[in-house]
């Protein structure tokens, strides 16, 4: 103990003051420290002591849990705590009394608003005593969102036949920032890292669909309308590739959008299916409206849905007739046929008859009557709903006919057999008849003067009689093997080998078909062929038999009765029809042309049409007009050396070379000069096209010029994120899922005083001490599971110079799509602040041991001061004049007081 009595009054007070101040300076940095940290938490904290009451509440988001958050200081936890939670509490004050920590995670229904929240409950001690529990409360409802977002898309991904033609986005609100899932670059074509979303999308998205998806994108943001669109993209490549895109927005808990999170889907194949199936509608539209049989579609309702020109060819009427006049059918079938025919209508409309093959007689405009074959079936849509019925009427008047004379045939045939059978005489009389009948096909087969050819399955001829072989020029040798390919005119090729096909598949019975031949000295010639199926004993198809008709002169002839007078009336009639239909026709002409220059009119991009023999422009749009600065008057009639709009001969050069190898060119990329001496940078794409039998070349240029700059930018954008990162004062790593160095920064080797060559891909552990592997090693197999762990924590890194370092480290997940972890750290050298707080530390220590000293000392005056007293007490007892005395003791008394 210091010895105070030889010390002034003065000197006493000053060490006292001084004691007192240090005291309140080193508490009133602890507080204020303190009270920085805990005001600047986004997470809510609650302090119990050893009783479990509530000692403090920090503000943060309180108020969501507690209306009057100041009130429950001093409450039990029972009184603050939802009763379903006090279970989870209780375990987990029971770890801490233990020492350890403990985690949960709870719900609570807040306003209509559903919030989760994660609870981590860490003990206090005192001197190895246990002082109470301080429980840190975050707010994970936005995350738990997000995750469950991920999750859905992650299912559907995984459900998707391909899986490399889908991929995410995360898109910050906030930042502008846009994080692209490994898909992503994959569908787009690119490997540079792209952060900034608007940058993204000028970048890649097609000119054409940048307004409607920056419309879409607004909608989405501000409107909260679903997100969910097709458009194009350009890719680095040059290639134009569809895609759809889906996404969903994120908001705060005060509505506010924060972020978009989305799927992107490669769609390209999906489109050109749609575009395919547009053409094979026209194909076989094409098809249905040119051949032979009359062919129709009908509604429930009994309206025509479709029919076929065929129908005016067999019956005089025309398709507009029927239309307007459904039921007209029914009024040309013949008396015999009409109940049998209405009762089969009837059951269309009801939807109850299947397939249904029938016979029928009609009669046509002319007065004449007809043979129909008519087949016909039920149609149902994919959802299995009834739509109507298809059907298809064939003329069969002439198999009528054939069937007539031979069932006259037949009939002696078997009146022949019946003698046969009678008598001997008249077996060799039919044997004697028959060999005749024979001779008689025979010769009618050499010499009718209706061609019979036979064919082979494969369509190659067997064997022709003389009619076939006069009609076509040949000799019967020349004619064998040849393929019907050989002897058919391309514009009926396509239909006879249709139809033969089906007639081979035994998908019809027969067929009937007008067709152009072609002699052997290139002639055309018409013939109507009737083809049929001959089978062998056993059922199986053998070779096709067909019998050809020469109507050459009847088409001829056809041709010169409608020049004939007596036709006159009905030609003149024919004639207004055919004038208001071609009125009618040149009308629409001009409006398609009229639409057509107008369509070209709106592109904007530059088009243009030039002779490809006199080299001359023959037409540009407005788009021409409005990008280069030249007029219609300046361009039209003018080469292209005349105008002078190629910046490089050399790229003309090429461009001709190409267009000449491979008769059309896509997005052939140069620079050309505009009227006013400015340059343009575009995309040509060029076509040979036939306008009145004429070659032209049709050449669409697009201007790339913005894009071009934007790219500039986006390159010095991106150099300069690069910069800031490499020098970033942090250190910066990122460590994969089997903990190897991907990524360091310029900082990162600073800290731990190694090159790049020497870190990447090697094991982040080796730069530790032991206690920082255990702890390092343990938060990473806690991510890898999917575990929250606390982000931020203290290691101890071993440098190359083997010094000891202690860091800060704060680490984060991205989570791949294929399930992997990475680990992106930041570290931050806090070593000489360390150093610091020790200092700190021990000065502190220093202070207390000087109170301590200060205070017994203090008391020891005081043992002085009551022994004083003591004294004074025995001396009144054993002296006279004791008043004197004890005014002269307490005088020393208040003098040792003073000094104190």
């Amino acid at each position: 103990m210091g010895d105070y009595k030889n010390k002034s009054k003065a000197e006493l007070i000053e060490i006292i003051n001084s004691v007192n101040k240090t005291k309140d300076k080193f508490k009133d940095i602890s507080n204020t420290e303190l009270q920085s940290i805990l005001l600047s938490m986004n997470e809510m904290i609650v302090v119990f002591n050893e009783k479990q009451k509530v000692t403090y509440v920090n503000i943060s988001d309180s108020k969501k849990l507690f209306s009057d958050y100041k009130k429950i200081i001093g409450q039990k936890y029972q009184n603050v705590i939802p009763e379903y939670l006090q279970q989870s509490f209780n375990t987990a004050f029971k770890k801490n009394k233990k020492g350890k920590q403990s985690f949960y995670e709870y719900q609570l229904e807040n306003n209509n608003e559903t919030l989760n929240f994660s609870v981590k409950m860490s003990p206090i001690f005192d001197n190895d005593i246990f002082k109470g529990s301080i429980a840190i409360i975050l707010n994970i409802t936005k995350q738990k969102k997000a995750e469950e977002t991920i999750t859905t898309w992650t299912e559907q991904l995984q459900k998707s036949e391909e899986p490399r033609k889908f991929g995410f986005i995360d898109w910050d609100l906030i930042t502008n920032n846009i994080y692209l899932s490994p898909e992503i670059y994959i569908i787009y074509g690119i490997t540079d890292n792209i952060i900034n979303a608007a940058e993204f999308i000028n970048k890649f998205v097609h000119p054409d669909d940048i307004d409607f998806v920056n419309k879409n994108l607004t909608d989405a943001i501000k409107a909260g309308k679903n997100y969910n669109i097709n458009h194009r993209i350009i890719r680095p490549d040059r290639k134009v590739i569809w895609l759809n895109n889906r996404a969903e927005l994120i908001k705060d808990v005060n509505r506010k959008p924060i972020k978009l999170l989305g799927t992107i889907h490669k769609i390209t194949d999906r489109m050109k299916m749609q575009e395919d199936v547009v053409k094979s509608e026209s194909k076989y539209r094409m098809l249905a409206d040119n051949t032979f049989d009359w062919e129709y579609w009908v509604d429930p309702e009994g309206n025509y849905k479709y029919l076929s020109e065929a129908c005016e060819r067999i019956t005089g009427y025309s398709q507009k007739e029927f239309i307007k006049n459904p039921h007209l059918l029914f009024d040309i079938v013949h008396r015999d046929f009409k109940e049998k025919i209405h009762k089969h209508y009837q059951n269309e409309s009801i939807k109850e008859s299947q397939k249904y093959k029938t016979e029928f007689q009609l009669t046509t405009k002319k007065g004449k009557l007809r043979w129909i074959e008519h087949n016909c079936i039920p149609i149902y849509n994919n959802q299995g709903e009834f739509i109507g019925r298809k059907g298809n009427n064939r003329d069969i008047t002439d198999v009528k006919t054939a069937e007539y004379e031979l069932k006259k045939q037949n009939e002696e045939y078997e009146a022949l057999y019946e003698e046969y059978k009678i008598t001997n005489e008249d077996l060799i009389l039919a044997k004697k008849k028959t060999e005749e009948s024979e001779l008689k096909f025979r010769l009618m087969y050499e010499n009718t003067p209706t061609g019979v050819v036979i064919i082979s399955l494969d369509n190659k001829i067997l064997s022709a009689n003389k009619a076939y072989c006069e009609m076509l020029g040949f000799a019967e040798f020349e004619l064998i093997n040849k393929s019907l390919k050989d002897i058919t005119h391309p514009e009926t090729f396509v239909q006879n080998s249709d139809l033969q096909t089906k007639l081979g598949q035994e998908l019809i019975p027969s067929y009937q078909l007008e067709k152009k031949f072609i002699r052997k000295d290139g002639n055309i010639v018409y013939g109507l062929l009737n083809a049929t199926l001959i089978k062998n004993s056993a059922g199986k198809p053998v070779h096709f038999l067909g019998s050809v008709q020469n109507i050459t002169q009847r088409k001829k002839a056809e041709l010169k009765l409608r020049t004939q007078n007596n036709e006159y009336a009905l030609l003149n009639k024919e004639y207004k029809i055919i004038n208001e239909e071609l009125i009618i026709a040149k009308a629409k002409a001009e409006e398609n042309e009229t639409l057509f220059k107008d369509i070209l009119n709106t592109v904007p991009d530059p088009l243009s049409v030039t002779n490809m023999k006199t080299k001359k422009f023959i037409y540009i749009n407005k788009g021409f007009e409005k990008i280069t600065g030249y007029t219609e008057k300046e361009i039209i009639g003018k080469t292209v050396a005349e105008i002078n709009i190629w910046k490089n001969y050399t790229d003309r050069e090429l461009f001709v070379k190409q267009l000449k190898q491979n008769r059309f060119i896509q997005n052939f990329e140069s620079e050309f000069k505009m009227k006013n001496g400015s340059v343009l940078s575009g995309l040509i794409s060029a076509n040979i096209v036939y306008i009145q039998g004429v070659q032209n070349l049709l050449i669409i240029t697009r201007d790339i010029s913005t894009i071009k700059k934007t790219q500039n930018k986006l390159i010095i954008s991106e150099n300069k994120f690069r910069t800031i990162v490499h020098y970033s004062h942090a250190g910066i790593c990122l460590i994969n899922e089997n903990a190897e160095l991907t990524y360091v920064n310029k900082q990162f080797c600073q800290i731990t005083g190694y090159n790049e060559n020497e870190l990447i891909n090697k094991n982040f552990v080796f730069l530790l001490d032991e206690k920082s592997k255990t702890l390092v090693k343990k938060r990473y197999l806690q991510r890898q599971k999917g575990e929250i762990v606390e982000p931020n924590y203290e290691i101890s890194v071993l440098c190359k110079n083997k010094e000891v370092k202690r860091i800060e480290m704060h680490s984060g997940i991205i989570k791949k799509a294929d399930g992997t972890i990475q680990t992106l750290s930041q570290l931050l050298d806090i070593t000489e602040r360390k150093k610091a707080e020790s200092e700190l530390e021990k000065y502190r220590e220093h202070l207390e041991i000087l109170v301590k000293e200060r205070t017994e000392e203090l008391e020891s005056i005081n043992q002085e001061l009551i022994e004083a007293n003591k004294d004074l007490e025995k001396f009144n007892e054993l002296f006279i004049n004791r008043e004197f005395r004890i005014k002269e003791l307490r005088n020393r008394v208040k003098e040792l007081e003073e000094k104190l």
